[in-house]
């Protein structure tokens, strides 16, 4: 028997569901839900892009959260002046029963504290030193040891809105966060923490969220502008390997004066 041949499809009709089934072969799959847990990370930087980084600090993960988990304070490699900050957001599954999740009648948001640190002088004493402008031995008042850790002058811890309110609200934004000292600016380090509370039972569970961060530049009663708001990626593109944003900073790039966090969530 002879094979029946292909006729052309000629009509207008014919060509556009030809087209569309092609595209249809080459599209990627959608995974449909999300992972049930999550973490996320900052960086922080000094000077240029990437420059003088500090360690990675990471809150731990939702299933593992008892209250408030939080980075630890995070500074860039001299604990001074930050000028620039990248986030990490991962994701992963877990079978915890009982667990904290995303899925799990937890709700949660997240929060943004900062701090100007110093080291604190606990022990004073004099010092003698030869004084050669006046020809001779001079003494001053010094300090003879510091401490072992930093202190810490941070500010209020502000906080994104909470993800079961995130879908209808009008203000996802939390209030900047600066640092205690008189002028509030020139923060050293940062926060980050995640809160936690029971899902509330008249909202719909949420299907997706991401995270958005943003630096100022304030000194006093001055605002010299803000840096670029930058997001996570949606947790329903997160796999077990931590995504990155880029670097940002405030409106200069040069010793931000404060930073804000916002949760964006669909249901």
């Amino acid at each position: 028997k002879k094979l029946a041949s292909c006729t052309p499809c000629t009509s207008r009709s014919s060509i556009m569901l030809l087209c569309i089934s092609s595209l249809l072969l080459w599209l990627p799959s959608v995974t449909v839900g999300i992972y049930n847990d999550f973490r996320i990370g900052i960086q922080l930087c000094d000077w240029e892009e990437g420059q003088n980084t500090g360690d990675v600090g990471w809150t731990p993960w939702l299933s593992e959260n008892y209250g408030q988990g939080d980075t630890g304070w995070v500074a860039d490699r001299d604990h001074y002046d930050p000028d620039q900050m990248k986030v990490f957001f991962q994701g992963r599954e877990t079978a915890i029963t009982g667990a904290n999740t995303v899925t799990n009648n937890t709700d949660f948001r997240i929060c943004v504290a900062v701090a100007n640190s110093a080291i604190q002088c606990v022990k004073y004493g004099y010092e003698y030193y030869y004084s050669y402008s006046e020809n001779k031995m001079q003494s001053r008042y010094v300090c003879k040891q510091y401490a072992a850790d930093y202190t810490y002058y941070a500010g209020s811890t502000e906080c994104s809105a909470w993800a079961s309110d995130a879908p209808t609200s009008k203000n996802l934004w939390s209030d900047y966060a600066q640092p205690s000292s008189f002028q509030k600016s020139d923060f050293d380090e940062v926060k980050v923490s995640v809160e936690l509370r029971e899902w509330p039972t008249n909202k719909q569970q949420i299907k997706d969220f991401q995270v958005g961060f943003q630096f100022m530049d304030k000194i006093a009663f001055f605002w010299r502008g803000d840096g670029d708001a930058v997001y996570t990626d949606w947790l329903s593109n997160v796999d077990k390997f931590a995504t990155e944003t880029k670097w940002f900073g405030d409106a200069d790039n040069w010793d931000a004066d404060g930073v804000r966090v916002c949760l964006r969530a669909i249901v």
